[in-house]
């Protein structure tokens, strides 16, 4: 095994449950440098394992050893950034109940692994082609995985205009297949409900029979719904 330096400070050995303060991580750190350099001479790993130790990052933010792995009943206090990839294995304990997830979604393909979560507001706009301005009175959505719940609170305008009536604007694009229902109203004795479309970012709007509803009878209606459906990723 290789010498410690003589600079630094021999901490006194720690026993289980112990803290190490940050006002001495920096003669820590030296230690832990010299048993790295004696492992990897050896051809072992250069990681340092605490076990059933509290690693006290402290207030100040003290340098850290270059490799902390935390087995079993280890605590850390203060706050710790890890960056790079990272793997948790066992129980998690998330501080405040808060998970952030990255503003970029960092897309899996894995069945089982959740990747992204976002909520917001979004623009309803006429899809229909017609050129309409909708009133948007306060739309939002969830994300949660490839899950998307879309509120709609729309009014639209007067028109006579007899196209088919499409919202478009959703948040996400759907996936290659017609998006789930959900709950709808409007002022029209036709009844309406809603259909995500596929593939695209757009809602056919249709009365109880499945017919598509026009721009005409929508004229000066306040729309709301609220639906369910796939996102492509």
């Amino acid at each position: 095994m290789a010498d410690y330096p003589t600079t630094s400070f021999a901490p006194t050995t720690k026993s289980s449950g112990q803290t190490i303060a940050a006002s001495h991580m920096n003669d820590v750190q030296s230690e832990i440098r010299a048993i790295e350099l004696a492992l990897l001479s050896t051809g072992l790993a250069h990681h340092l394992l605490f076990v059933d130790a509290t690693y006290d990052i402290g207030a100040s933010g003290a340098t850290r050893p270059r490799d902390l792995f935390l087995s079993r009943n280890a605590t850390i206090g203060g706050t710790l950034a890890v960056t790079g990839a990272t793997t948790l294995t066992g129980a998690l304990t998330v501080t405040a109940g808060q998970i952030a997830f990255p503003a970029a979604q960092s897309a899996s393909a894995g069945v089982n692994t959740l990747d992204d979560y976002e909520e917001g507001p979004w623009t309803p706009a006429d899809g229909s082609g017609a050129g309409l301005s909708i009133a948007n009175n306060g739309s939002q959505y969830v994300k949660a995985g490839q899950l998307v719940i879309v509120s709609l609170d729309a009014t639209y305008p007067v028109t006579a205009d007899g196209s088919s009536a499409v919202i478009s604007g959703l948040p996400f694009t759907n996936q290659a297949t017609n998006g789930w229902g959900g709950a709808c109203h409007a002022g029209i004795a036709a009844g309406l409900t809603a259909r995500v479309n596929s593939a695209a970012t757009t809602v056919a709007l249709l009365n109880l029979a499945g017919t598509a509803v026009t721009n005409v009878t929508l004229s000066a209606v306040l729309v709301r719904f609220v639906l369910m459906y796939r996102a492509s990723a």
